[in-house]
């Protein structure tokens, strides 16, 4: 990660914000801080996902780790991210298949046991028998309830960034209601897995759109609060389609353009890629109505101007670019994958479409086929508006190793990023014109022996597969490029590869001329996926959605990773706000010439070696290991120092933590300030020491308005014996009433005694009184109840 130091006391001047150990290699944690004062970080700049250290995980194994809404520390939890069981999770959920971010909530569509339909009749695959039992009358796989597909989203969390929010099973399929099919599938879910989502504004009203494969596929909505199926007019999932075998199984190719939806057919038991019954592209308007009719507005084996019949197997995805333009990627096993490009500037129901690529871009075929048979895009509007398309197979098919083209919208030709050389193409070597349908050869060179500079090479110079650049043009270890997906200014790309751990590469505006991606996540978040499926941009960063098919072992299941510019980063040590241990208020408490204070130290990979107090005024200084520091453990460990002589009166010292490898934290600046002891009466214990004390002096509940739903909220406030407000003292309470389901929750109060709750649900019209202090911990004082 590239970092630079700011100061950033006028913005934070009431937070300070601390990051602490995480899986393995990376960590964050936030917190408020306590006081005022300078406070020097690191912040990470635009472009910087560079690395494993930048992406923490927000949920693992099938949503079976999950975080679960305490960021740690001075929250009162273990640090983050503090992973828990989710009862609902399950290695079963085999792809984070499908992701957005809509009105400030992450919408994650799964499927499962994905590898029951790609190998239930492969031998390789005869470890999954267990999930995936086989009727030795079909050969196919018993889809029995646990099939069901699920939602699952991600409500962020107010005080870190969204960095420790909750998660929910937000839907899970029904079981299929048909008698008709639960007799010919019996215990088939009526979704296994939801492939694509996605806002659209149609109708009159935005909605998030859900596109399902299961039997029959269905189109559903949610307006945040339920899911709804969709329109089925002018579909075939009828259950006359399901007994003739015309159905439509599934939807995978989605887009929101010219005010209405737009998708296309995709899936067959054979195969969920294809429809070769029905490869249309549909639109309607208004697809939630139940009265709106789906439209076809194209048939892929007629061809671009309707007069051909070509064995094309429907469209594998889509993308919008620009106001008018509707790109399609349409599959053919045979010729190749084209490209073509549906012009709306005189409206949706006057679409001119054009041929852009044609078989499968030009591929040297083999056994009589094109290796490219199928097209990623991604939109990098930052490099002027390009279309970038993935060509090859898809993830379990009979896989080559997959190429990379450049589109430009502007006139439509195309230039080769990656992939095999195209020979005895150029016909013009000055400006790059090709035989080939709308490729420009931006590298002519003489690559074979006749000599002549007729031969294109792709302009990164790697061969299909992300190859190695050393002039071979030798194939690579990518098998597959699943998403892209633009963000901050560069082009993300996930991959599925065959020998090594599945990647996430990006490329840089500066990169763009020679097409240099740059590998980000090169061990598939430490092993725990084979694939990157999906990508959602959040108001939190680049959220990644992972693939892990292996149902049959706890490890198993989709994982989702969040990439984060947004947030501050520390180096290898980091420290907290020194908290007093005394009874008095939030500032650093001195009896006589002495002080007490403790903190708490996260430990990336390094042993600390101690913490560093300075006092300016008087240049005197402690230097030693304040506790004991353990570096196998990545959680935040407390430390504490007694009596260190510093000058009684208000003046600033600071504290410093040092690593091994002398790395050092930044400084926190905190501020000695007198108190005398005799201001108040403490009350004795039964051996005669003093025993002060904390009180709940107030609880305020209150609402907040989102809506037609309410959140609610609480605020807790407390005293010690003298009537001070106590900082630091975690808070344990339950919200009650219409919000009883929620889960109990702790946080820390802050300098003026102070700690909020907040809920994660909302619910209609919630009473005021509906929060219970269950709980009060503060160091050196005993928690009193009052009647």
């Amino acid at each position: 990660m590239s970092l630079k130091w700011q100061d950033k006391s006028n913005y934070y001047i009431t937070k300070l914000i601390s990051r602490c150990a995480c899986y393995g290699a990376f960590l964050f944690m936030f917190f408020y801080l306590l006081g005022s004062g300078t406070v020097a970080v690191v912040q990470a700049q635009p472009n910087d996902l560079n690395g494993p250290e930048d992406f923490v995980p927000l949920s693992q194994y099938g949503w079976s780790q999950v975080t679960d809404g305490d960021a740690g520390g001075i929250f009162g939890g273990d640090g983050y991210p503090n992973l828990v069981a989710h009862p609902d999770g399950s290695p079963r959920n085999s792809y984070a298949w499908s992701m957005w971010y809509w009105k400030d909530q992450l919408y994650v569509g799964s499927n499962r046991d994905m590898c029951c339909f790609y190998g239930y009749n492969d031998a390789n695959f005869r470890e999954y028998e267990e999930i995936c039992t086989i009727d030795e009358s079909t050969n196919f796989p018993v889809l029995d309830e646990g099939k069901r597909g699920e939602i699952w989203r991600y409500t962020p969390s107010r005080n870190d960034y969204g960095l420790s929010g909750k998660w929910e099973r937000f839907y899970q399929s029904p079981d299929n209601s048909s008698l008709v099919l639960q007799a010919m599938y019996p215990g088939m879910p009526q979704d296994v897995g939801y492939r694509n989502i996605k806002p659209c504004d149609c109708g009159g009203q935005e909605r998030l759109y859900i596109a399902s494969f299961g039997t029959p596929g269905r189109i559903l909505y949610t307006d945040g609060y339920g899911v709804y199926e969709a329109s089925t007019r002018g579909l075939n999932n009828g259950l006359l389609d399901m007994t003739d075998g015309t159905a439509d199984l599934g939807y995978r190719a989605m887009a929101c353009f010219k005010d209405r939806l737009w998708i296309s057919p995709a899936g067959t038991f054979d195969d969920v890629d294809t429809a070769d019954q029905n490869p249309v592209l549909l639109a309607n308007s208004n697809p939630y109505s139940v009265l709106s009719q789906w439209e076809v507005m194209l048939d892929t084996r007629e061809g671009p101007e309707g007069n051909e019949n070509l064995p094309n197997l429907g469209i594998f995805q889509m993308q919008v670019v620009g106001d008018d333009y509707l790109y399609i990627g349409v599959i053919n096993r045979e010729t190749g994958v084209e490209v073509w490009k549906g012009d709306a500037t005189s409206g949706a129901d006057h679409m001119i479409w054009t041929r852009v690529v044609e078989f499968g871009a030009g591929r040297p075929f083999e056994d009589g086929k094109s290796l490219n048979n199928l097209a990623t895009m991604g939109l990098f509007t930052a490099d002027d508006n390009k279309l970038y398309v993935a060509l090859g197979e898809s993830a379990f098919e009979d896989r080559e190793y997959p190429e990379m083209i450049r589109i430009n919208p502007e006139d439509d030709t195309w230039e080769l990023l990656m992939g095999e050389p195209r020979k005895d193409c150029v016909v013009d070597s000055a400006t790059g014109e090709t035989n080939i349908l709308n490729m420009v050869c931006t590298v002519p060179v003489a690559l074979d022996a006749d000599g002549v500079v007729n031969d294109c090479v792709p302009t990164s110079g790697k061969g299909p597969g992300f190859g190695p650049a050393d002039g071979t043009y030798d194939p690579g270890t990518v098998t597959y490029l699943w998403r892209f997906q633009e963000y901050d200014n560069s082009l993300f790309v996930g991959t599925m590869e065959r020998a090594n751990p599945a990647r996430v590469l990006k490329l840089n505006l500066e990169g763009v001329a020679t097409a240099n991606w740059q590998p980000i996540i090169t061990d598939a978040f430490n092993g725990k996926i084979s694939g990157i499926r999906s990508f959602a941009v959040t108001d939190m960063g680049l959220a990644v959605g992972g693939i892990n098919p292996n149902a049959y072992q706890e490890t198993g299941g989709a994982g989702v990773w969040m990439g984060t510019t947004a947030t501050l980063s520390y180096p290898a040590v980091v420290i907290t706000e020194p908290q007093p241990t005394s009874r008095r208020s939030s500032a650093i408490v001195v009896n006589e010439d002495t002080v007490d204070l403790v903190g708490t130290v996260s430990d990336n990979e390094a042993d600390v070696t101690g913490l560093t107090l300075e006092n300016k005024a008087t240049d005197s200084s402690y230097d030693g290991v304040l506790g004991a520091f353990d570096p196998d453990i990545p959680t935040m460990q407390a430390w504490s120092a007694s009596d260190i002589p510093l000058l009684v009166g208000d003046n600033p010292i600071t504290v410093t933590a040092t690593d091994l490898e002398g790395n050092s934290s930044p400084p926190i600046t905190a501020t000695v300030t007198y108190v005398d002891n005799t201001t108040c009466e403490i009350p004795l214990d039964d051996d005669g020491d003093e025993a002060p004390t904390v009180t709940v002096v107030s609880v305020v509940t209150s609402n907040i308005e989102a809506g037609f739903r309410d959140y609610g909220s609480a605020t807790v406030i407390v005293e010690d014996t003298c009537g001070n407000r106590v900082s630091g003292a975690k808070i344990t309470g339950e919200f009650t009433g219409a919000f009883s389901g929620e889960p109990e929750q702790v946080q820390q109060t802050d300098a003026n005694g102070t700690a909020t709750f907040i809920t994660t649900t909302r619910v209609w019209r919630p009473g005021s009184d509906y929060f219970n202090v269950t709980d009060v911990s503060a160091t050196g004082l005993t928690w009193v109840t009052t009647p």
